[in-house]
C-alpha cells in the first residue's frame, strides 16, 4: 500500500485507467513507457515505482500558492501495487528545447518568471517546521526516504546511517563543514531542471513534482545542478543562478557523494 491516501479515486477509475494504461502503451501513445497521453489535455502516469506524493504535491502547491500546476483527476494504488495519476497536461515543450531559439529579452523575462515562481513555493510556512518530508511528510519520491524529525537525520542517511570517516578526506571535509552549518526547511522541487519546465507563449510552467517535498535550503539548488549532470542534457552555468540562490559547499558535498565531476 501507498503511505498516501488516494485521490477522488472512484470504482470507474479503478476499473477503466488500468485498461486504458494497457491500451495506449501498445499504441505507445505517450513520451515514456510510464506517462501516456490519454486524451488531447491528460496525461496518465503509472508503475508499482510511482508514489502518489506527486499527486499530494500538485494538490498542495495549487491549494497554498497561485503557481499552476498540473490539477490531479486522481491517483490511487490498486491491489497489485500499481499506481495511477491521472492529470491534466499543459501546452508547451521543456524550456531545454527552445532556449536556443528565444531572444535575450525572452530568456531574461523567463528567468524573472521562474525565479518568482520558484520564490513563491519556497516561502511557504512548513507545517511541521524543521521536519524533513514529502508534502504531507512521507517517504519522499521513488527512492522512498524519510520522513526525518530533522536535518541532521536526513544527513545521516545520505552518509548510509554512519558518522565516522568515508577514507575519502575531500568529502569528509566537506561533511564536517555541512555539519556544522544551520540549515532552514522550504518547500522544494527536487528536480528543478529545465526538462521539467514547460515554455508556451512567454509563460512557465513546472512539471513533475514527484521529489518534492519539505526539504533543506540547498536541496533545490544542488539537485538541479546533479540532475544536469546526471541526464547529460544541458547545462547552463550562466542562468542557473539567476533564478536559484548557490550553495557552493552543499554542491561540491553532492557532488563528491554522488561520484559527480564538481565544477567550482
Amino acid at each position: 500500500m501507498d503511505p498516501d491516501p488516494p485521490i477522488h479515486s472512484g470504482l470507474v477509475y479503478r476499473i477503466c485507467l488500468p485498461l486504458v494504461a494497457k491500451l495506449c502503451g501498445l499504441l505507445k501513445l505517450g513520451p515514456t513507457d510510464r506517462v501516456l497521453r490519454v486524451a488531447p489535455n491528460l496525461f496518465l502516469k503509472f508503475g508499482p515505482e510511482l508514489r502518489l506524493n506527486e499527486a499530494h504535491a500538485m494538490q498542495y502547491v495549487a491549494e497554498h500558492t497561485s503557481l499552476e500546476v498540473p490539477r490531479v483527476v486522481t491517483a490511487f494504488c490498486n491491489k497489485k501495487g500499481c499506481r495511477y495519476i491521472l492529470m491534466t497536461r499543459f501546452p508547451g515543450k521543456q524550456l531545454y528545447k527552445v532556449w536556443p531559439t528565444l531572444s535575450v529579452q525572452e530568456r531574461c523575462a523567463a528567468m524573472r518568471q521562474l525565479r518568482s515562481m520558484v520564490e513563491e513555493y519556497r516561502s511557504l510556512t512548513p507545517p511541521q517546521p524543521g521536519r524533513i518530508g514529502s508534502a504531507t511528510y512521507t517517504p519522499m519520491g521513488s527512492m522512498s526516504v524519510g520522513p526525518f524529525d530533522n536535518v541532521e537525520d536526513l544527513h545521516r542517511a545520505l552518509r548510509g546511517g554512519v558518522n565516522r570517516s568515508t577514507g575519502n578526506d575531500e568529502l569528509d571535509i566537506v561533511a564536517r563543514q555541512q555539519s556544522s552549518r544551520t540549515y532552514s526547511v522550504h518547500f522544494t522541487h527536487g528536480d528543478l531542471a529545465f526538462y521539467n519546465i514547460l515554455y508556451h507563449k512567454g509563460k512557465l510552467y513546472i512539471i513533475d513534482w514527484e521529489r518534492s517535498g519539505w526539504l533543506p535550503d540547498y536541496w533545490e539548488y544542488t539537485n538541479a545542478w546533479a540532475a544536469v549532470r546526471l541526464a547529460a542534457t544541458i547545462t547552463l552555468p550562466e542562468v542557473t543562478e539567476e533564478f536559484l540562490t548557490p550553495y557552493p559547499l552543499e554542491f561540491k558535498m553532492e557532488c563528491l557523494r554522488l561520484g559527480l565531476k564538481y565544477l567550482a
